[in-house]
């Protein structure tokens, strides 16, 4: 599962998906260097929560693991979204302490597959449509190249019986609508829906990916701009050279700054940088440009120099 020796929190709600993660995790563990801490959250939500809590320490305990469990009494009116946002902040509030190198969960590809669809639907962009990465910063998805009816049959080949949250069947959740009702007459016509939606993921991480890349480099770049400019390794010929791809970089970025995915949280620095480095280019290619230049001829037509026309 690629994951580095030392501690681990498993969040385990109790239903199927999870307890199959916390099974593999737990065989690998002694071969892989993994210590495994489980996490339960009792929302308190549904009136079963606490009979869940109770089988969760149970079946770490059978797996002779340490369990913690955050019991958070939200009440039956709670949103799935303060749910989700309680739980995490909890988890993370026990990863600390532990020196945990992360939190893993178990979601896997058809949860993959429903996100995309369900911000397909809510119009998301490329970073939206990107859907779950196996690493987001301390939260870890060792299952997403495994399909639920998988993970279904290792469970009953272990033998373990997991709870059904009824809220997972519920058409109220968007989610759950999209799970029970709207992917299985999709598949109807098109059998294959689930590996569309993961490829429309994987075109769009690649894309998310390397504005990531670009917008982590941006400062280096700049700079290393700045610093050979200043020194005069950069000639008129070299730039010339490369106009092609000079321009080419330009147009991205004019391109990449009008698409939604500023629309995340801190988009608005995210766009200044996209327009500090066209600008900075563009005082580059300038600087560049007259650094080294030859001087015009009665043979030379000045208009070829340009290297990108300025608007």
């Amino acid at each position: 599962m690629g994951l580095a020796e030392g501690t681990w929190l498993v969040a385990v709600s109790g239903g199927p998906d999870s307890v199959a993660l916390l099974l593999l995790l737990s065989d690998l563990a002694a071969s892989r260097g993994l210590s495994l801490v489980v996490a339960h959250v009792d929302h308190g939500i549904h009136p079963a929560s606490a009979e869940v809590a109770a089988r969760v320490e149970q079946l770490a305990a059978r797996r002779r693991l340490p369990v913690v469990v955050g019991r958070l009494a939200l009440g039956a009116g709670a949103t799935e979204t303060e749910a989700r946002a309680a739980r995490y902040a909890w988890l993370r509030e026990q990863a600390r302490p532990l020196g945990a190198l992360g939190i893993l969960t178990g979601h896997h590809a058809d949860d993959q597959a429903e996100t995309v669809l369900m911000r397909v639907l809510r119009g998301s962009g490329p970073a939206g449509l990107a859907g779950m990465s196996r690493r987001a910063g301390d939260l870890v998805r060792p299952l997403l190249s495994f399909r639920r009816e998988e993970l279904a049959q290792y469970l009953l080949e272990q033998g373990e019986v997991a709870w059904l949250d009824p809220a997972n069947a519920d058409p109220r959740h968007l989610r759950s609508w999209i799970r029970a009702s709207l992917l299985p007459r999709v598949a109807e016509r098109l059998p294959d829906v689930s590996e569309r939606l993961h490829a429309v993921a994987a075109q769009a991480r690649l894309e998310r990916d390397a504005w990531d890349e670009v917008l982590e480099r941006l400062p280096a770049l700049r700079q290393e701009l700045a610093e050979e400019t200043a020194r005069g390794r950069l000639t008129y010929a070299e730039v010339e050279e490369s106009e092609a791809d000079l321009d080419r970089f330009r147009t991205w970025l004019a391109k990449i700054a009008a698409r939604d995915y500023f629309a995340a949280p801190g988009g608005q620095a995210a766009r200044e940088a996209v327009e500090d480095a066209a600008g900075e280019l563009a005082a580059f290619e300038e600087a560049a440009l007259h650094a080294d230049a030859p001087e015009p001829t009665a043979a030379v037509n000045t208009q070829q120099l340009r290297i990108v026309e300025k608007s």
